[in-house]
């Protein structure tokens, strides 16, 4: 647990060091609960929820499974993120463009995820895995300070541009 606040406030830096207006003062708030604090750094925006993991290999970026759907006036919880699906996977396109051209291993997945689906913005689910060379041997844990930052600082480059596309007509 105490991993995931540490990526989530490495986020938080990253998304700082590159004018996300806020964002300073959620680098101060950060708190054991990482997906509240990135829920209010985002909320305008869009919500990642962040996590560490020992298996797989770079970075992996989930989005819901659910099929795209016109938004309703009553959203049925289980799948209110159907509305917002379309502009989930075009920040996940994003954030993957820029994660490759920095040089870290993505990969893609739409999956089942109770607390992507029930939201109402566009939303993800980013683990940030081990690094690892051709050999499959580690060259970066998730724990590495230098890996996060360069993930942090690529993922907030990423959500800067697709919301600066967002605005565009």
């Amino acid at each position: 647990r105490l991993r995931v606040t540490q990526a989530a406030c490495a986020v938080f830096q990253g998304v700082n060091r590159v004018g996300f207006a806020g964002a300073s003062e959620e680098v101060n708030r950060c708190t054991p609960d990482p997906v509240s604090a990135v829920c209010r750094l985002m909320q305008a925006c869009a919500l990642a929820r962040l996590a560490i993991s020992a298996r797989w290999s770079g970075v992996h970026l989930f989005t819901s499974s659910l099929a795209p759907a016109n938004p309703t006036r009553f959203t049925p919880w289980k799948t209110a993120q159907a509305a917002w699906v379309t502009r989930s996977l075009g920040l996940a396109g994003v954030i993957n463009s820029a994660l490759t051209h920095a040089g870290i291993s993505v990969t893609l997945a739409r999956t089942a995820l109770p607390g992507i689906d029930s939201t109402t913005c566009p939303a993800l689910a980013i683990e940030l895995a081990p690094q690892r060379d051709a050999d499959k041997k580690i060259t970066a844990p998730p724990d590495d300070a230098n890996y996060q930052a360069q993930v942090a600082e690529t993922l907030a480059a990423a959500i800067l541009e697709w919301r600066t596309e967002a605005r565009q007509p």
